[in-house]
């Protein structure tokens, strides 16, 4: 508004966010998304923002199989504003942690303590531990054995960057 409350200087549309999963690897001009409704392939232009885990900046090719993504698209929704994108997340209770081996061992999908599936995640020094409530940081070794947690990949999907460790 300008001055006199009565005049729009600027007017700016947006159309929505979509949420999904990166389908193969995004190419130089597209990127296709699974979510509930399917598969879509979404134009993403030189000008197309990227964020990676909400901390830098980078490049369509970045984006692999499985790369959690938010696309802000345009308000005719035939191009992509903006790509923020981050590793995917396994939500499990943790079965075995190895830290001379650099590695975690996760239960994930089990029912009533019943059932999953074990998978290994590696952990690097960067790897973050937070509690769930306020984000409080903790150590590798705050880690137990049975603890529900939620680990979140690199965008690479090589070591988990984060651990919440849920209920706390």
């Amino acid at each position: 508004m300008l001055p006199d409350q009565k005049t729009v200087r600027e007017i700016r549309a947006t159309g929505p966010t979509v949420k999904g999963s990166v389908v193969g690897t995004a190419g130089n001009d597209s990127i296709t998304l699974r979510d509930k409704q399917g598969d879509n392939t979404f134009t993403v232009t030189k000008g197309t923002r990227i964020v990676i885990e909400e901390k830098r900046e980078g490049k369509l090719t970045d984006l692999i199989e499985g790369t959690v993504v938010w696309l802000r698209l345009s308000a005719n929704q035939a191009t992509v504003l903006e790509v923020r994108a981050e590793g995917p997340s396994f939500h499990g209770t943790i079965k075995a942690l190895d830290l001379e081996k650099n590695t975690i061992t996760l239960t994930i999908g089990a029912k009533n303590g019943e059932g999953g599936e074990d998978k290994e995640f590696k952990l690097t020094k960067e790897t973050a531990v937070l509690t769930e409530i306020n984000g409080v940081p903790h150590k590798l070794t705050d880690l137990k054995v049975d603890k529900d947690v939620v680990l979140r990949l690199a965008i690479d999907q090589k070591a988990a960057v984060r651990i919440t460790m849920l209920g706390e």
